[in-house]
């Protein structure tokens, strides 16, 4: 067996290609109940995927099944876990499905195996789409028609000047705020009608400021990040204290599981709400001022865990102070002022000496980065 990793509206896919036509559902599930085959890892999340009952074959054929499946192997037998199987199916619109440009998932040869089929480029949903926004405080408009799209698997890193609208921008793509005119959505949905279960498995948000009411042990509040896949009455399983436990590792937080929340540092605080964020194994990562707190050494190593985030395939959008982290950050820039984008590029591109100043009030100085070739912003001498 091997894994392959596919694009479903923007979502990850557990995903198992058979050898042949051998290889039917039957088969493995057999072998899959006997421990043969262990676990099955998605390629975009790393979740993985052990039980049998998480895998599902589709009674019969859904709409457009008869297209042509794109890179399937002849004779092969695939099989994608519930979770990914229900997350497309809500992507599905009836629309779409006529124009055969979704995904579609259904029965294939005998109906006893799950194929996917790709969708094309234009169909793949964008992990964030802004359009038409228009918000303010108190009457005051900060967001006037703006619109803004991000694509799957982007890292976007958001700068600009107090004031500019950036918190209250991630708050909107968050859903916690509800634009007074246009529209956001999160991986084709829009954020005003999903649930607050639905929208945590696909949304984290890491706050510059996440105050807790109480001092919970920091690995019960990393689990925190796995409430949006228990039920009301569900204990955590196995697989959330090993996402709980991945989170602690990354986030170098395993040394003070135990510690209270409020009992560590303001630094320490921030990588236990970022460990959160990760157990909660979101495919949109939103953070405001995630490095406020942290002393150099965790700079990088929280960088690195958002860079390698980023290459599993989610979206991380980044708001920061910091011009050089996020030219270091990001593959595009979004330079915001007075609530419009001013800029919006690569690095190079947005952090020029003119949109600074536009921007800032400034003259800095911008340099070229010896080692990476992005700009690096220096304070004007006087």
């Amino acid at each position: 067996m091997r894994l392959a990793s596919y694009t479903v509206a923007g979502a990850g896919c557990d995903v198992v290609v058979g050898r042949d036509s051998a290889e039917s559902w039957s088969q493995y599930r057999a072998a899959d109940s006997s421990g043969v085959r262990g676990s099955v890892a998605c390629g975009r999340c790393g979740r993985l995927v052990h039980r049998r009952d998480q895998f599902r074959r589709p009674r019969g054929s859904t709409p457009g099944s008869d297209a042509l499946w794109a890179d399937a192997p002849e004779g092969s037998t695939r099989f994608l876990s519930s979770r990914c199987w229900r997350s497309a199916r809500l992507r599905l619109g009836s629309a779409q499905r006529r124009a055969g440009r979704s995904t579609v998932i259904g029965g294939h040869g005998s109906g006893r195996s799950t194929v996917l089929r790709l969708s094309p480029a234009e169909a793949v949903v964008r992990a964030i789409e802004v359009a038409g926004l228009g918000f303010g405080y108190g009457g005051v408009r900060l967001f006037d028609g703006f619109s803004l799209d991000v694509e799957a698997g982007e890292f976007l890193a958001v700068v600009g000047p107090n004031g500019a609208g950036k918190s209250t921008l991630l708050r909107l793509i968050a859903g916690l705020l509800e634009p007074q005119t246009g529209r956001v959505s999160v991986l084709g949905q829009d954020i005003g009608r999903l649930g607050r279960r639905r929208t945590a498995q696909l949304v984290g948000v890491v706050l510059e400021e996440d105050s807790l009411a109480f001092n919970y042990p920091v690995h019960e509040v990393v689990m925190m990040g796995r409430t949006p896949y228990l039920g009301a009455f569900e204990r955590p399983g196995r697989s959330d204290h090993e996402a709980v436990m991945r989170a602690l590792e990354v986030c170098d937080m395993v040394h003070l599981r135990d510690k209270g929340i409020a009992e560590i540092s303001a630094g320490e605080r921030q990588r236990a709400v970022l460990a959160r964020a990760l157990a909660q194994e979101p495919q949109l990562l939103l953070l405001d001022e995630a490095f406020s707190h942290l002393d150099i050494t965790h700079q990088h190593s929280t960088l690195e865990i958002l860079r390698e985030m980023n290459r599993s395939g989610r979206t991380v959008v980044l708001l920061s102070h910091d011009l050089n982290l996020a030219a270091a950050a990001g593959t595009r820039i979004l330079l915001l002022n007075k609530g419009r984008a001013a800029a919006l590029g690569e690095p190079a591109e947005v952090l020029t000496p003119r949109n600074l100043r536009q921007a800032y009030g400034i003259e800095p100085v911008v340099l070229v980065h010896p080692q990476t070739g992005r700009p690096q912003v220096l304070l004007p001498s006087s």
